[in-house]
């Protein structure tokens, strides 16, 4: 019931994560054509700003003279200043600007410089935003299956008027309004009062505390910047207490602040849906929690380590899952967190798990997890031959990351060449019917050259 909601969502923050990527990396080729034509003008416009106060702090009066000496060949300021706060100025050498392609008008250059400069600001924010109305929309599909769910508890006491019924064929249509209108009331709210809403079900939030944190901080950051051009302002302060921050700071939104944003709203999703198998089916909960480590190995693939240490921290110790998927969630755990702090950290767990007992797949696991590569390979023949691990999962899988870079890897590939010649690809329903929305809603080649 719920399973179906994580993989839209990450899929969901993963479009807008590509796309602000795309675009960051649109914005920086264009400031590069575009810099040397209109810098010029941008920092002589700064150079005749300092030049026209009379009082400067140090660092603007190393600026002033950094920018004095690189500007000094074309930029020669007049002895005779008359009118108080206004320099008088000449470009020299202008043959050697215009040759280079550089606009000397100085307020047309300043206010395109400015332009690109200010891309990368309103980059920044409409990144921020559409995170957190994909979270949003998580959240408001997370509630209308939840009120489905519980319908006694969010729905069958509600007051309805003829007039907003009557125009529905039946009893379905009818819940479903109702559903939806508990949803929109519901999404109307502070996002803090939806965790509310959660916690009366039993879920619990407090091993993502800090991450809890963070949230507080983008929807902070989000609405300073929607309202109040991005400066810090009490509202802010509410709602981030520890903040450093003074009142009237710009906040800017930089693609590493991003990078974290996406980090908090998928762990903040991963924690809702790891709590939520407090209310699935018991008969339901083992294929739930399969769900849902399958796309935490998504996430260990695309090496979002900090994401991936903590579901599977959580994972390997949730009694519905099946013994041998605990097993995996710590080796996936161990995987995550050797690459964010490096193997000494762990080193005397790993070497203290006893693996007697187990598959020789965990046997495995530890000698390629403690860099024992030669025992490992024996191990990996051994498996290999019998099956019970592919080509395909040792070129793909995380576990086996440190070992293709080794002497050991080359040989068994040279070993086992034709096996490693071929790639698997299963497409689902899923994939395909994605597809072919998107491919029905692609503007038609004639229609887009007619827009250019």
């Amino acid at each position: 019931m719920f399973s179906h909601l994580l993989v839209s969502a990450i899929e969901s923050i993963d479009a807008v994560a590509h796309f602000s990527s795309k675009e960051i990396q649109f914005i920086i080729e264009c400031y590069k054509n575009e810099a040397t034509k209109y810098r010029f003008g941008f920092e002589t416009s700064c150079y005749l700003r300092l030049l026209s106060q009379d009082r400067l702090s140090d660092e603007d009066a190393t600026r002033k003279e950094k920018l004095g000496q690189k500007l000094g060949h074309y930029i020669s300021i007049s002895a005779d200043q008359p009118e108080e706060g206004v320099i008088k100025y000449t470009i020299e050498n202008l043959s050697e600007l215009t040759e280079k392609g550089i606009e000397t008008d100085i307020p047309k250059a300043t206010r395109m410089f400015s332009r690109y400069l200010e891309m990368v600001v309103i980059h920044g924010c409409n990144s921020l935003v559409m995170l957190i109305t994909r979270f949003e929309e998580f959240i408001s599909a997370y509630l209308e299956v939840l009120f489905e769910k519980f319908p006694q508890k969010y729905i069958d006491k509600q007051s309805v008027e003829f007039k907003d019924i009557s125009p529905f064929a039946g009893i379905d249509e009818i819940r479903d309004f109702l559903v939806q209108r508990a949803v929109d009331k519901s999404m109307r709210q502070e996002y803090s009062q939806w965790f509310k809403i959660f916690e009366e079900h039993g879920m619990r939030f407090s091993n993502v505390s800090a991450v809890m944190k963070e949230l507080a901080e983008l929807y902070a950051r989000r609405n300073i910047w929607v309202h109040n051009s991005g400066y810090v302002n009490s509202s802010y302060l509410a709602l981030v207490p520890d903040s450093t921050y003074p009142i009237g700071e710009k906040l800017l939104v930089t693609q590493e602040y991003i990078s974290n944003a996406i980090r908090v709203i998928k762990t903040i999703i991963y924690a809702i849906l790891l709590e939520t198998t407090k209310i699935v089916e018991k008969a339901l909960q083992e294929d739930y929690l399969t769900s849902i480590f399958n796309n935490a190995f998504e996430a260990l693939l695309n090496q979002e380590y900090a994401l991936a240490s903590y579901v599977f921290s959580v994972l390997k110790s949730v009694m519905p899952l099946p013994a041998d998927y605990k097993l995996m969630a710590q080796v996936n755990c161990w995987i995550a967190e050797i690459a964010q702090q490096g193997l000494d950290k762990y080193i005397c767990d790993i070497q203290a798990w006893d693996v007697s007992a187990y598959d020789k797949s965990f046997l495995l696991a530890k000698r390629l997890l403690l860099r024992q590569y030669e025992d490992a390979t024996k191990t990996l023949e051994y498996l290999f031959e019998n099956g019970e691990v592919t080509a395909e999962e040792i070129k793909l899988w995380p576990l086996f990351a440190e070992y293709r870079n080794t002497e050991h890897y080359t040989s068994f590939v040279e070993k086992h060449q034709y096996e490693f010649s071929f790639s698997s690809y299963k497409p689902t329903e899923d994939d395909n019917a994605c597809t072919a929305d998107l491919i029905d809603n692609l503007p038609s080649s004639s229609s887009a050259q007619a827009k250019e």
